[in-house]
């Protein structure tokens, strides 16, 4: 239903234009101060607080009639509208009275004059397009430069999909690496003397069969963190012993590479290395295998 008609209303107009001379885009809101609800008892009615929102046409202008602001038939009386201007981007708020002796008002002649410095600029435009009626500025992907999807279809025209295969030889170094994590693998061959040397860059298992009493020396070409397995196997006589040489470092529960004494048997060492230090500990030693 309509504003009951004992109530007196006011006419509020605005234009606002921007400094080009073009007309202005966006909106002026009217909001009861504190949101206070009118009760008109004569017309038996309550007129509940809202916000009233104009947006400027073309020419920049606007009009609505709103009630006033010292009308006796409704209580309470003397209240006020909070105004929120936001043209081209560009905001600010303040509070006027419409009195019932106003029959019409020029919103500019409340407004109050905000000295420099006191109105936040928000966006005027970007890209040459001005902000809409909410202060917002739309922009379509051609603004932004993006890319179309002919664009993307020329762009990726002759690339690989992005699922698909590739054989070993068709990746450089591929094949070199793969030998390598294989090669780290497969046991190499330990020559037996009487000081057993390892060159822990070959790879992982180490095989030797004693001949004799040996020495292990400290493997070379270790990386830190590295371990290494020694296998090692007495020959058909048996009894061959392995000393821990130095940069070998024994613990309390591996106190020494004491061996299996039978013919033929396997026993197995393992190392650790630890590169600050320079040298590999014992980490243990498996004894008695037949194979």
């Amino acid at each position: 239903m309509p504003i009951p008609g004992n109530l007196t209303l006011v006419t509020v107009t605005g234009t606002y234009v921007y400094t080009d001379g073009s007309p202005g885009v966006g909106t002026v809101s009217f909001s009861p101060t504190d949101g206070a609800w009118l009760k008109d008892v004569a017309a038996e009615t309550t007129v509940v607080a809202k916000k009233v929102v104009v947006t400027l046409d073309g020419a920049g202008a606007f009009s609505v009639q709103l009630p006033a602001t010292d009308d006796p038939d409704v209580s309470p009386s003397g209240t006020t509208y909070d105004v929120v201007e936001t043209v081209g981007g560009v905001s600010r708020s303040y509070s006027i009275v419409l009195p019932m002796s106003d029959t019409t008002v020029a919103l500019v002649e409340r407004a109050p004059v905000a000295p420099s410095g006191s109105v936040s600029q928000l966006v005027v435009k970007v890209n040459g397009k001005l902000p809409n009626a909410s202060g917002e500025v739309v922009l379509s992907a051609s603004d932004l430069g993006a890319a179309t999807a002919t664009d993307l279809t020329n762009g990726l025209a002759g690339k690989a999909a992005l699922s698909h295969t590739h054989s070993i030889a068709q990746v450089t170094g591929l094949q070199a690496a793969l030998d390598g994590k294989a090669a780290a693998y497969v046991p190499q061959a330990l020559t037996d003397a009487a000081t057993l040397s390892v060159d822990a860059s070959l790879g992982r298992h180490f095989r030797v069969t004693l001949g004799g009493n040996r020495t292990l020396a400290a493997p070379s070409s270790g990386v830190d963190g590295q371990m290494i397995l020694l296998e090692v196997t007495q020959d058909g006589t048996g009894g061959r012993t392995l000393t821990a040489g130095t940069g070998v470092v024994l613990g309390d529960d591996v106190a020494s590479l004491a061996l299996s004494t039978g013919a033929n048997r396997t026993d197995y060492v393992l190392l650790l290395f630890h590169a600050a230090k320079g040298k590999w500990s014992v980490l243990g030693v498996i004894h008695g295998y037949a194979l």
